[in-house]
């Protein structure tokens, strides 16, 4: 899928917004994704399309679902140590995994890519991504998010 290719007939909500990367099209920031190479400037944009959206966070859901019963069978059945911290991180991970979009879905061949962003305000009329087109990296402190928790 190219950048900012619509997805169907909808009504475009927001405007090409370009993406600035650092010298050579990388990603500057955190160290993840080191050596991925990427545009310069790439377009994303909002749409609606309430149908679509909600086919696939459905499919987003399943996945979450048949990954927490997975854990679950594995846990039941013995095959598994039955630690509470390492269940729960291991839990959390997979589902941080699937939010992040770092597995590959696809409904009915339409990628499923989820981009994780925040309000930051209660109207909601401002979003906040870490870059543009591109999802979190939560699964990473998963296992550091049981630890610390009780």
């Amino acid at each position: 899928m190219g950048w900012g290719r619509s997805l169907g007939r909808v009504r475009c909500l927001g405007y090409l917004q370009p993406l600035r990367h650092g010298p050579g099209g990388r990603k500057r920031g955190n160290g993840l994704n080191e050596g991925v190479q990427r545009p310069e400037e790439a377009r994303v944009r909002l749409m609606e399309d309430r149908q679509q959206y909600d086919r696939l966070q459905s499919h987003v859901l399943q996945a979450i679902t048949e990954s927490v019963r997975g854990h679950l069978r594995l846990l039941l059945s013995g095959r598994v140590p039955a630690d509470l911290n390492t269940v729960t991180a291991n839990i959390v991970f997979s589902v941080a995994s699937i939010i992040d979009g770092s597995g590959e879905m696809d409904d009915q061949g339409t990628p499923v890519m989820p981009v994780l962003g925040f309000a930051t305000s209660e109207t909601r009329d401002e979003l906040l991504f870490a870059e543009l087109g591109y999802g979190s990296w939560m699964h990473e402190y998963a296992h550091g998010a049981s630890e610390h928790s009780e």
